[in-house]
């Protein structure tokens, strides 16, 4: 039998480093026999036409989020506003616009889950300054959660 014996060969990590970097390169197939890192550039026509091809297979099989057809409207307004200030010169558009990139870079405090602001509220209030999530071991919030509750 054959078995997968790196992550760069993997199909399915050569598309997740072109969601990353945006890289059309990474889509031939020849490029799944190098490191993603050392893929060439590829801006032509055929390279767009197949990744409308596949994201279209993946919408059709997975259909769409929410939260990317908002940030796909999000970005749509923004060309538009880019537009705007390219063609009438109006510098108001610009700052719309570049507050509308700052909206989408901040992260949307509403999508944290209430684990999450538990976990953050019990950090934060049982005074051991742990506040990243990733790094917060389950032994961490229980003891910091009794301590709360405890009063210690």
């Amino acid at each position: 039998m054959k078995y997968i014996s790196d992550i760069y060969t993997d199909k399915i990590y050569h598309w997740v480093m072109f969601l990353e970097t945006g890289n059309l390169g990474l889509l031939r197939k020849e490029a799944l026999n190098i490191s993603p890192y050392k893929v060439e550039e590829d801006k032509s026509i055929e390279a767009v036409k197949y990744y409308e091809e596949i994201n279209d297979q993946i919408i059709k099989v997975f259909g769409l989020s929410e939260s990317f057809l908002a940030q796909k409207e999000k970005e749509q307004e923004i060309a538009l506003l880019k537009l705007d200030f390219i063609i009438n010169g109006d510098k108001m558009k610009r700052t719309f616009w570049r507050i509308k990139e700052k909206e989408i870079e901040k992260p949307d405090e509403s999508k944290k889950t209430d684990l999450t602001k538990e976990i953050e509220y019990v950090s934060k209030n049982a005074g051991n300054g742990i506040i990243n999530i990733k790094e917060y071991t389950i032994h961490q919030y229980l003891v910091a959660k009794n301590a709360l509750i405890n009063g210690k």
